[in-house]
């Protein structure tokens, strides 16, 4: 998790000084980016605390001192255990010297999965005719990846494809293409692995209890 985080974290900073200083891409744009990284950090941060011995469990203790938030934590989630860390807990930065290129390798790997996506949608572009460079498709592609962060549905339906649109346009796309390329990247990426999921898991499920038997 905290290679994934560094490397969203990594392009996020790439994009956001390209976005300042060289193409001056509108505030929205900048403030995404802005709130983006600053949410990313959240997460490494917890991450980061996650390992602590008995962080959490103190953490617990401490809300339970207020009555309101005691309630409130009594009331939403009186059915999960208190949460414990055991052991010594996670020794960061003894991991990540003991794991360093495992982490640089799933660093790397966490940077250019982000390739794909933005060649389809550059690809789709280009299929409609529209002329765009591939830098604008990425920006586009991480601010609405960072705009799905917010829960909604599962999948991000309707905010996902909304947001994509809406930043295409502001990247001064025309909207006609912007909506048809959403659509289409969203099925090939979403919708159409859905069917395909649902046989193989089948297939597995079949294979497995058939060895389960023997």
């Amino acid at each position: 998790m905290l290679s994934y985080y560094a490397a969203i974290e990594t392009l996020i900073i790439l994009l956001l000084l390209t976005a300042f200083f060289i193409t001056h891409s509108p505030h929205v744009i900048i403030t995404t980016l802005v709130l983006g990284l600053a949410a990313y950090l959240f997460f490494s941060v917890l991450i980061a605390l996650a390992g602590r011995k008995n962080y959490f469990s103190r953490l617990y203790s401490r809300l339970k001192k207020s009555r309101w938030l005691a309630k409130l934590v009594e009331r939403r989630y009186k059915n999960i255990p208190r949460p414990t860390v055991a052991g010594q807990g996670m020794q960061l930065a003894s991991l990540i010297r003991s794991e360093k290129g495992l982490m640089l390798n799933v660093y790397f790997l966490q940077i250019s999965k982000a390739a794909p996506d933005a060649l389809t949608l550059f690809a789709l572009f280009k299929g409609l005719g529209v002329s765009v460079p591939f830098y604008l498709v990425l920006l586009g592609l991480v601010c609405t990846q960072i705009v799905s962060l917010l829960p909604f549905l599962p999948g991000s339906l309707v905010l996902y494809e909304s947001s994509m649109v809406f930043f295409f346009t502001m990247l001064h796309l025309p909207l006609g293409s912007a909506v048809v390329v959403t659509l289409l990247y969203r099925f090939l990426s979403f919708w159409l692995p859905m069917p395909l999921g649902l046989f193989f898991y089948r297939r597995w499920k079949r294979t497995f209890h058939r060895l389960e038997n023997v």
